[in-house]
């Protein structure tokens, strides 16, 4: 028998906690003891099957969780809860499967950008950003040094991870905007604003001029300009959105993170940073 519940509303890059109810043929009783084996997960998100297993949360803390796995406890006798970290926006819809009395849950997750409301405005507007799985294992040195990083590459952080001085150009740091039909739409006034999380832990810090206009590439689809680490240094950064859809709309606020990294770290032996930290950073 399916049981369905609702879709919830949450934050991509949040920690996020629920419950499997599992019963017994008879429909009431609650198994004891199942662990991660004893049940099955079909995790799609969009549409699209994401192999992520389910492995014990027990004794994993709960900043421990991480995207790539769904951690499964027996928090009470026959009572099982489940954390995940969605690292993307989107539908997220959590299959489970008890075979011992044919059960199927479905957990459904409304995954919002962190900054956005969650939905669309009164006249349908809806922001969006596509996810970038960057491939930064191509790049190449002007001198042969060895990468030492397994599978040629630094991590790839999501949504995407630029080397200081490269040139921000269409699809690096992007926001795309539909009504509520699914079409291409322009609001009435877009503007962005980068930020770098510093390391002081002091937050966040302003970099460069706020309410920059962006290139806007096609209808409905807006890009950031400028260069990695320009006016900064190496790190975490994000790119805060700001879009009106008419003039009397107030303005609505998105955020798309993105990473960067010094050369000097991509291959150390030989290449030298072309970017250094400004003075007075």
């Amino acid at each position: 028998m399916p049981y369905y519940l609702s879709a919830r509303s949450v934050m991509a890059g949040a920690l996020v906690k629920d419950q499997v109810d599992l019963f017994l043929p008879d429909g009431f009783s609650r198994p004891l003891g199942i662990g991660p084996a004893g049940v099955a997960l079909s995790l799609y998100v969009n549409n699209t099957l994401v192999p992520w297993p389910v492995i014990s949360g027990s004794g994993v803390t709960d900043p421990l969780v991480s995207a790539g796995s769904v951690y499964w406890q027996e928090l009470d006798p026959g009572f099982y809860g489940v954390r995940f970290f969605p690292n993307l926006p989107g539908a997220w819809r959590l299959i489970w499967t008890y075979a011992t009395s044919g059960q199927t849950t479905i957990l459904a997750y409304d995954v919002v950008a962190q900054g956005a409301s969650g939905g669309a405005s009164a006249l349908g507007l809806k922001a969006s950003f596509t996810p970038l799985a960057v491939d930064i294992g191509a790049m190449s040195c002007s001198c042969s040094c060895s990468n030492p990083y397994p599978g040629g590459h630094p991590p790839v952080y999501s949504p995407g991870v630029f080397v200081c001085c490269h040139t921000f150009s269409r699809g690096d740091l992007p926001i795309y905007f539909k009504d509520g039909q699914g079409n291409p739409t322009s609001p009435f006034k877009v503007t962005y604003t980068l930020y770098q999380n510093t390391a002081s832990g002091c937050g966040p810090t302003m970099v460069g001029c706020p309410g920059r206009v962006p290139v806007n590439a096609a209808p409905g689809e807006y890009y950031a300009t400028g260069s990695a680490c320009q006016g900064g240094c190496p790190g975490d950064w994000f790119v805060e959105w700001s879009y009106q859809e008419t003039a009397d709309s107030p303005p609505s606020k998105v955020i798309f993170p993105f990473k960067t990294f010094n050369a000097a770290a991509y291959c150390p032996a030989c290449c030298g940073s072309p970017c250094g930290c400004p003075k007075g950073w």
